[in-house]
């Protein structure tokens, strides 16, 4: 699906730095999604926007968007755990009790 491989990456990247943006502004963007979503399903603009999605197998904008931040703060969490066990226990510092 073309949807997918050019326009979604493109609604989402920089999605942690926006999502507190003002939700007149992310709504923008979940219209673009729907716009998309009823061009691949060739749906009428009188059709709910839950129907469009699941017809289009699309998830919501805002839910991919909570998704995609949890993963970048978990993998950030976890990266900078990384570094303070290396740095505990290659400086020396670890000592066993």
């Amino acid at each position: 699906m073309s949807y997918t491989a050019l326009i979604r990456p493109v609604l989402e990247y920089g999605c942690q730095v926006y999502q507190v943006a003002s939700q007149t502004n992310l709504n923008k963007l979940e219209r673009v999604q729907l716009s998309s979503g009823r061009i691949i399903t060739d749906l009428r603009s009188c059709c709910q926007k839950a129907i469009v999605l699941y017809e289009a197998d699309l998830q919501p904008l805002s839910m991919r968007i909570r998704t995609n931040s949890v993963k970048y703060i978990a993998k950030y969490k976890v990266s900078d755990l990384l570094t303070e066990l290396r740095n505990l226990f290659y400086s020396g510092q670890a000592t066993r009790d």
